[in-house]
């Protein structure tokens, strides 16, 4: 039995099973052409262990620009801020687990709602799917105070910035929504009750 020759470069054996391509193909290429001229099934192993280096690349990454960008930031309520910022990173990201968006919309999503959160009622449309749902999240919280309201504006502005910054150090339009849904996985499906409940 002789080896197959990975139909994409001819140079290297075959070693992984493409389901695209029917064929066997070599590690290279899978990396290379996975889901950009090979249009990968969800379902791919190579695509999704692809898709988790990833993100957990991005998330490193994310990291270490993170904490840069928070230790040149100067606010009178820091802490407080960066606990804003975080709670809406954590917003975001459960958001972008099952809406998928670019580091663009998220920016865009980002300044709307520092916008509309202006003491001052602007009456604008979200401008895209993710400030949408991110405005109904938010209009379900109660403020106990206009102190609150402000900072989660401030955080919201602060945010956008901090996304235009981290998308701009790197190749691609989800650089920004990778590392950050590689900091926040998505949770554990629930397992199903053995025991049915009346």
């Amino acid at each position: 039995m002789t080896a197959q020759q990975c139909p994409l470069c001819g140079r290297r054996r075959g070693e992984r099973p493409c389901p695209a391509l029917d064929a066997l193909i070599c590690s290279s290429c899978c990396g290379r052409h996975r889901g950009r001229s090979v249009a990968c099934p969800a379902d791919c192993r190579y695509l999704r262990a692809g898709e988790e280096h990833l993100r957990a690349r991005r998330a490193r990454e994310l990291d270490a620009a993170w904490q840069e960008f928070v230790a040149g930031l100067s606010h009178p309520q820091l802490e407080e801020l960066v606990r804003y910022l975080l709670g809406v990173e954590k917003l975001l990201a459960s958001q972008l687990h099952t809406h998928p968006a670019t580091d663009q919309d998220v920016q865009a999503a980002l300044e709307y709602l520092a916008r509309i959160l202006s003491p001052i009622e602007l009456g604008l449309p979200p401008p895209n799917e993710l400030a949408r749902l991110l405005e109904e999240e938010l209009g379900a919280m109660r403020w106990d105070a206009r102190e609150n309201r402000e900072l989660l504006r401030e955080a919201c502005r602060t945010l956008a910035e901090f996304v235009g910054f981290f998308s701009q150090k790197g190749p691609g339009p989800e650089r920004y929504v990778k590392g950050l849904l590689g900091l926040y996985p998505p949770p554990p499906p629930e397992k199903p009750e053995l025991i049915v409940r009346p």
